[in-house]
């Protein structure tokens, strides 16, 4: 696996983990998922 792979899967990994403690900490979770999609149609459209 290349390294540039491995930066991308290990990104995705980060974002994952950090979506999911979020998204427990936050009593809100429908304001959560909206900033999530936001999040994710950014990086979409980037």
């Amino acid at each position: 696996m290349t390294t540039g792979v491995f930066a991308m899967v290990f990104g995705a990994a980060v974002l994952h983990a950090a979506w999911n403690a979020l998204v427990k900490v936050n009593a809100d979770r429908l304001v959560m998922i909206a900033v999530k999609l936001a999040i994710y149609l950014g990086f979409m459209c980037a």
